[in-house]
């Protein structure tokens, strides 16, 4: 889990202001990556399946919210970009999309506009391979 206090550290550091329930959300994505019967949703490997659902985590709760300031921060992107790179495929894969600049605007479900940026790439290809 030291991934997710680490990445919350940098963006703190940088005085990004994160939803309140950012780590919370993180945590319960985390936790929600097992059955009841303790089997991995993404992956049948437990170290496998906490990756993948730390990255998504990660990206998720932690990077979309803080999208503006890391595209525009050259410092902060490079951190983390050291961090996530060749260990969080999701997450690098956003970063690499906000260093490009290839993002789009998200709207929720209902079509309710929202501030935060996102990839334009389908973060589910991450895993496919």
């Amino acid at each position: 889990m030291w991934p997710l206090y680490v990445v919350e550290d940098m963006l703190r550091q940088q005085e990004v202001i994160l939803p309140e329930c950012a780590m919370g959300q993180a945590m319960i994505y985390t936790a929600n990556a097992w059955s009841v019967d303790g089997e991995g949703l993404f992956d049948p490997a437990p170290d496998r399946n906490l990756s993948i659902a730390l990255d998504f985590a990660i990206t998720q709760s932690l990077l979309l919210p803080a999208s503006e300031t890391i595209r525009i921060s050259a410092a902060l992107h490079t951190r983390l970009n050291g961090l996530l790179t060749n260990r969080f495929p999701c997450s690098e894969a956003f970063l690499r999309a906000l260093q490009s600049e290839q993002v789009v605007e998200a709207t929720y479900h209902d079509q309710t506009p929202r501030d935060e940026l996102v990839a334009a790439k389908n973060p589910a290809l991450c895993y496919i391979g």
